[in-house]
């Protein structure tokens, strides 16, 4: 029996390192979903080249199983985004969100999820983070958490496009929600665009704590800095989508033929103590803000209400570190 299953695993390997859709990266490759040929930077060429798209709620009804046959190896979905204009700062959930990792998944698709950033300030990119971390934890994510940072394009009505942040702010935002990211464990990434890496960000202190997604539409880029994932264009064609999609190649590190493992979490589970102190801090007509006293070497809290129609308490959030506030 031994033997046989040594056979089999044999036979296993073999098939899938035929029936891969990845190649190495060589100078030139032709793109399926284009129909262009595309030049790459020669410091991947010992590297495995993998297509894949990111997809939101814009790009509607999609067949995951019709594009992992077209040769489509992962995606990005957005999980939610923060409103872009400059009336008042909200976050709002993708709708299609839990149907697109669900299907993705099925379809045996690399997931990985990103997070729309409007944020002016530290605090602002944490809630980004928070709320994206709270709706994620049932879901096998295999593929980094990103932090999407960029202008909406929208001029002066636009809420980060014309707030004239310095550069060391969003740094300092990218930085903020990045880091949180790694805090419970997944990878996290950033997504910008060549400009906005070169003039808006600090892109070389960013890639020391989190991978680089690149997007540069144009058969090459010279960006300079490190990156893993470049977003080539945004009119890809793939099976299973009515209308176009973003095109993204992964220059991953794996060989080619071995599987790579899943990005799941590696989170040490904290010991939990019941605060004490908690009292009412502010009130408005729609928000409750309490505070507690603050624990020692306390990562973070979780705030939890108490729910009469299930009889038990429930989750409403996560802090972002060991602060002793929390609005509701």
């Amino acid at each position: 029996m031994k033997k046989v299953n040594k056979v089999i695993s044999f036979l296993l390997a073999f098939i899938m390192l035929f029936t891969s859709t990845s190649v190495y990266a060589s100078t030139k490759t032709r793109s399926r979903y284009t129909g262009i040929t595309y030049t790459h930077n020669s410091k991947f060429k010992n590297k495995e080249l993998v297509y894949g798209m990111d997809v939101s709620q814009h790009n509607g009804k999609i067949n995951f199983k019709k594009a992992k046959r077209d040769g489509i190896e992962f995606v990005f979905i957005r999980v939610g985004y923060t409103g872009y204009t400059k009336s008042s700062f909200s976050l709002n959930l993708d709708k299609k969100y839990k149907t697109y990792i669900k299907d993705a998944t099925k379809a045996g698709l690399k997931v990985g999820v990103y997070w729309y950033s409007q944020a002016l300030n530290v605090d602002e990119a944490l809630q980004e983070a928070n709320m994206l971390l709270n709706v994620i934890g049932n879901y096998n994510i295999t593929l980094p958490v990103v932090y999407d940072y960029e202008f909406a394009g929208v001029g002066e009505d636009g809420r980060l496009d014309s707030a004239n942040l310095s550069k060391a702010q969003m740094t300092a935002n990218s930085l903020a929600f990045l880091n949180r990211v790694s805090q419970m464990g997944y990878t996290p990434c950033l997504y910008a665009n060549y400009s906005f890496l070169k003039n808006r960000v600090d892109a070389s202190q960013i890639s020391s704590i989190a991978k680089i997604w690149l997007a540069h539409y144009n058969t090459s880029t010279d960006y300079p800095g490190d990156y893993e994932y470049w977003q080539y264009t945004s009119d890809g064609r793939v099976n299973g989508i009515s209308g176009r999609v973003d095109m993204n190649i992964w220059y991953q590190r794996a060989q080619l033929g071995v599987p790579t493992a899943p990005v799941t979490p590696n989170v040490t589970q904290p010991t939990a103590k019941k605060v004490t102190g908690v009292k009412l801090k502010a009130k408005t007509n729609t928000t409750l803000t309490f505070s507690w006293t603050s624990q020692t070497y306390a990562e973070y809290y979780n705030i939890y209400k108490y729910d009469s129609k299930k009889d038990k308490y429930v989750k409403v959030g996560t802090t972002a570190g060991n602060v002793n506030t929390f609005k509701v």
